[in-house]
């Protein structure tokens, strides 16, 4: 089976800031989010980011046990989970760059 994954073609950080502004203007019913609030939410989506990758890493090895479907589940477990532990070194470096408070 084969399949490609790119994982470049995720939306940037510009534009993943301007659909925030797009979707909370409606979601708040207003003509107007600050900058402060799309942050805010920003940081939340690239904290949960790597969750999503690891939740399906993990489904998809479960699938290469147990599903009959002709699908290379191993190897799309491991592109995944891979993204996982890339994505999460990043974040993990970047908090370690903030200042500590004491």
């Amino acid at each position: 089976m084969n399949f490609k994954v790119d994982f470049s073609n995720v939306p940037n950080a510009e534009y993943q800031k301007w659909w925030l502004s797009q979707y909370l203007q409606e979601y708040l019913q207003t003509t107007t989010v600050s900058e402060a609030e799309i942050s805010k939410w920003f940081k939340s989506v690239e904290l949960m980011t790597p969750l999503s990758h690891l939740y399906w890493g993990a489904w998809a090895a479960m699938q290469a046990e147990i599903s009959d479907i002709d699908f290379d589940y191993v190897t799309y477990a491991h592109l995944r989970l891979a993204e996982y532990f890339s994505l999460k070194k990043k974040l993990l470096s970047n908090i370690s760059d903030l200042p500590q408070s004491r």
